[in-house]
Formats: structure tokens, C-alpha cells, sequence
């Protein structure tokens, strides 16, 4: 700064010193109302400018931990901290915001926004430590950090599958997927599909629903109904739910599963969601992944964005730009064994047909298809289209979702 202004270019034109009346304007506006957190935050900023600084930022620098005391308000009652800087700024405009009324609690704005604002940092924005060698996050919530007691421990003794030499037990298998991952594996791979098996799936809970919200229907304009009343009221059928969120929120399956007894499959690559999620003691299996627009399992970029999530076909950064792992749809069936699915919702924010296009259908029966149109490209008719063409007839379109059933379905 010094060297600009002796090239003369570095001139300051200070601003007027702002008036009573105008800071009476500014806090009759609503601008630095305490309702919102972005009006709190402007309204800190500025208090911490107007009386703390008054050139620029000049003494935010030199503030420190010994420039606060605890004194007496006015009326000898409350507590309040207070500055005993050396600095004559710092002491006079402490003196100022004590003599002001209207700023007598400015200290408790100023301590309890810093404090929220650190807490809503620190918990927004987890930082994840990760080994250096793979590229999946440590996710305490997954289905097992620590080996079940229900899967065997071999002791060292090699696990062979088809007669083929697997992995040891225990294993980092979140490692060993990743190492598999983009190389070749296939869908059908006995030794991706017992990983998912032994290490992915958190089996259905037996403890007793807990719900946030008590509603007869989820789903956002009756999906859960419809596909109800063409189904004829089943019971006891099964569902895959991907986008499955938080267990509650918009959820197309809960209804049926609350109704008609059914059981199903969840699938949130959400780390945050799936946590929600787990606490529902929802009557199903649950995975912490997401599905594959390939036939092979892979290591995708995911933006965690609560219920509007979605794969990344670039990496833009950012602190809610993870590294997920995905897996073939079909993957996760053979893991489960199973082959008929009555109702398969699907709302993954724009890879919907990709992942429609990993199914082998001749070898999966899904009776009804419920599949969000709105970041599809080519909107509801392409996708109205391309579900004909595996076989399946429209049964409605209600609100960005396109409800399908088989062909021949009574």
C-alpha cells in the first residue's frame, strides 16, 4: 500500500461518517432483522465493522483474547463481556456500544453467531480423513464398520467361491471394492456380488417404527395409491426404492409397506440421509451406495444435496462433492437373491434411463416401474417410449414421475 501511494495511484477517499438517522433507516428495514440467519449475519458484520473498525478491517487483526472482561451492564444484573484493549479505538467504541441502549446486547449477538456459525461450519462440512490408497470414504454409518456377528470369522483360512480363491475375513471392505471397481468386473461376479452380500446390506431392523411425521401417504401426489389400486391391494410384495432419502420424505414405497405389510429395498447414496434413514427401522434391507449407470461397479463423483443428490459427470469441487461407490442394480439383486420386484421406484435426479439401461429384464421380473421424468432428457415422452420398448404399458404420469406396469399385468 505504502509503495502504491508513492507511485500516486493509491489515493483513499474516505466515506461520510454515517449519520443517526441513517442507522435508524438501517435497522427499521429489516436488513439486520434477528429472524433469518443471513439478515443476523449482516447485522454481526456490520456491528463488528461500525464499532470495532473504523478504517476498513484496521483492527481485527490486533483483536485478542485478553481485549475481553466481564463487567456489569447498567443495571448491575447481567454479565456482559467488554473490551479493555490498550487501543483508544477499541476502549471508545467499547464505551460507545455501552452507553447506546439500543446495543446493549450486541456481545450476545456477536459471541452466539460466532459460535453458530462454527458449529453449523464444522457439521455441514465434515471432513473425511481417508487412506491414500482408495478413493472411498470412511463411512461410519454404513452397514458395517465392524464384521457382523452372523458372518463367520475364518481365522486366515482363505473363503472360495466357485471354487476360486476370494477374500480373507475380516476385510477393509470398502478397500476391496474400490479395487475392483473399473476393472473388468462385471455385474454377475461371484466375488463383487458376495462383497455386497457380506459387507453392504444392513439386514431389515426389529425395532419399532420411528417416523418424524404421521401420514397415511408419503409420496408427494399419490404415487403410493395408484400403484396400490393397480396392484389390486397386494400384500406382503416387495419393493426397491432408490433416492430412498431420508425413510419419509416423498418416499413412494412407505405407504405400502405401512398398509400392505410390504418389505423392500433402500438404496441413499447420502451419508447424511442414510443415517436418517437407519433411525426409521423401516422394514427393509438398506445400502449406502448408488446404482451404476454401468455394468460394472464404479467410483463416482456424488453431490450430497439432500433429496436432490445426484452423480456428477465432472468433478466441480466443493465441500458437498463426494467420492461414492456404485453398484450394477442387478448386483445388488443377485447379493439379495432376489428376482421379482413389484414396484421399482426410481429418482435419481438424470441418470434414471442409464440405470434403466443395466437392468437385464429377461432375467429380473419388475411388475410396475415408478421413474421421475423431470431431468430425463427428452422428458416424459422419451421415457414413456423407452419403457415400451421393454415391455411395459403407462399407467399414469402424475406430477414428474411416470408410473409403467407390464405388459399383460391383471
Amino acid at each position: 500500500m505504502v509503495q502504491i501511494k508513492k507511485e500516486g495511484v493509491g489515493e483513499v477517499q474516505h466515506k461520510e461518517v454515517i449519520s443517526e438517522q441513517d442507522l435508524e433507516i438501517l435497522y427499521k428495514n429489516g436488513g439486520f432483522s434477528c429472524d433469518s440467519p443471513k439478515s443476523l449475519q449482516q447485522k454481526v458484520f456490520f456491528e463488528i465493522m461500525l464499532y470495532f473498525c473504523n478504517r476498513g478491517r484496521e483492527n481485527l487483526r490486533g483483536m485478542k483474547k485478553s481485549d475481553y472482561v466481564i463487567r456489569k451492564d447498567h443495571d448491575s444484573r447481567r454479565s456482559s463481556f467488554c473490551g479493555k484493549n490498550q487501543s483508544p479505538v477499541l476502549n471508545n467504541n467499547f464505551t460507545k456500544m455501552e452507553r447506546s441502549p439500543r446495543y446493549r446486547h450486541v456481545w450476545i449477538i456477536i459471541i452466539l453467531s460466532i459460535l453458530i456459525s462454527t458449529l453449523f461450519f464444522f457439521t455441514s462440512y465434515k471432513v473425511e480423513i481417508l487412506p491414500r490408497d482408495t478413493n472411498i470414504p470412511m463411512l461410519r454409518e454404513n452397514s458395517q464398520d465392524c464384521l457382523r456377528p452372523n458372518i463367520p470369522l475364518n481365522n486366515g483360512n482363505q473363503t472360495y467361491i466357485n471354487g476360486k480363491q476370494t477374500f480373507q475375513t475380516p476385510v477393509d471392505y470398502r478397500k476391496e471394492t474400490a479395487r475392483i471397481s473399473h476393472n473388468g468386473t462385471q455385474a454377475d461376479d461371484p466375488y463383487l456380488v458376495e462383497l455386497i452380500r457380506r459387507f453392504w446390506i444392513r439386514s431389515p431392523p426389529t425395532g419399532p417404527y420411528k417416523f418424524k411425521n404421521k401420514k397415511t401417504d408419503y409420496s408427494t401426489h399419490g404415487q403410493s395409491v395408484i400403484i396400490d389400486n393397480t396392484l389390486k391391494n397386494k400384500e406382503g410384495g416387495f419393493y426397491v426404492e432408490c433416492g430412498a432419502c431420508d425413510g419419509e420424505f416423498q418416499s413412494n414405497t412407505l405407504y405400502l409397506e405401512l398398509k400392505r405389510n410390504w418389505t423392500g429395498l433402500l438404496i441413499e447414496p447420502n451419508r447424511k440421509n442414510y443415517q436418517q434413514l437407519l433411525k426409521t427401522n423401516r422394514r427393509a434391507f438398506y445400502i449406502n451406495a448408488c446404482l451404476s449407470p454401468y455394468n460394472h461397479p464404479a467410483v463416482l463423483k456424488f453431490k450430497e444435496d439432500w433429496a436432490i443428490g445426484h452423480l456428477m459427470e465432472q468433478n466441480p469441487g466443493g465441500s458437498k462433492t463426494v467420492d461414492v461407490q456404485c453398484f450394477p442394480f442387478y448386483s445388488i439383486l443377485l447379493a439379495l437373491n432376489i428376482k421379482h420386484i413389484d414396484v421399482f421406484s426410481l429418482d435419481v435426479e438424470g441418470a434414471e434411463v442409464s440405470i434403466l439401461e443395466t437392468v437385464p429384464f429377461d432375467k429380473v421380473d419388475i411388475s410396475m416401474l415408478n421413474v421421475e421424468y423431470q431431468h430425463v432428457k427428452g422428458g416424459s415422452d422419451f421415457l414413456q417410449t423407452y419403457t415400451e420398448s421393454k415391455g411395459y404399458v403407462t399407467v399414469q404420469k402424475v406430477f414428474r414421475d411416470l408410473i409403467v406396469k407390464k405388459k399383460g399385468l391383471d
